[in-house]
């Protein structure tokens, strides 16, 4: 399948990213973060670093594993790695009790959204009182994904892409062939019934394969999918 006519059919994926309520703005991304200290250069008292394009400057960050979230004040906007969301402090790290070696996170900007709750929480600036950390308050989100509630991973749990849903299995089957092309060793799946059909890449083990097909779908214009953890 030509990639120009790929990526048609899966540009509508990302206008499912953000969303308006009223005059509230509210954009969400679920991906993997990686750590500051990765990054060239970055301002002195930053706590996360995120791409140029999210909107706004107040930054909700959530843990999927635990729940946990705190609010990010002193964000930063630059050209990043695209193979991470965001890239934050080890004391956004600690205090999110985040797993390295599957950082699997979502975050969100908020202009004055009144249906947001949450309690203040408190990080340290300073990196040597990491350990002393407080717990973070849980907070209420509106969920932008039909009401699905997250659940709570473990460890052992395994990255699965989503692409989808397709209402004809065809479209799914051309993806597929298509995905082959560069993908010949990596498990694809099409699962479903008619009108709502997904294909899923996975599972991928771990954050190091899931660099490299992250790679290979970028650099063949593949995009729009879902990231799960499972």
């Amino acid at each position: 399948m030509p990639k120009n006519k790929s990526l048609i059919i899966f540009s509508f994926l990302f206008l499912f990213s953000c969303t308006n309520i009223g005059k509230v703005s509210l954009t969400e991304k679920i991906g993997f973060s990686g750590n500051l200290g990765s990054l060239s250069s970055y301002k002195k008292n930053t706590q996360a670093v995120v791409a140029q394009d999210f909107k706004g400057n107040s930054l909700k960050i959530t843990n999927l594993a635990n729940r946990k979230s705190i609010n990010l004040q002193y964000i930063e906007k630059k050209p990043i790695p695209e193979s991470r969301i965001i890239y934050i402090s080890d004391a956004v790290v600690s205090s999110l009790a985040i797993e390295k070696d599957l950082p699997y996170v979502k975050i969100e900007s908020i202009k004055k959204n009144p249906t947001f709750v949450a309690n203040k929480a408190k990080i340290f600036k300073e990196e040597r009182k990491i350990k002393k950390a407080n717990k973070v308050s849980d907070v209420k989100i509106i969920s932008l994904s039909g009401g699905k509630n997250i659940k709570k991973y473990k460890h052992k749990n395994l990255i699965y892409l989503e692409f989808g849903s397709f209402y004809y299995l065809k479209y799914a089957k051309d993806l597929r062939n298509s995905l082959k092309d560069f993908l010949s060793n990596q498990n694809i799946a099409i699962k479903g019934s008619p009108g709502n059909y997904l294909l899923i890449i996975g599972p991928i083990g771990n954050m190091n394969k899931y660099d490299l097909i992250y790679s290979k779908l970028k650099a063949n214009n593949f995009e729009g999918y879902q990231i799960k953890v499972k």
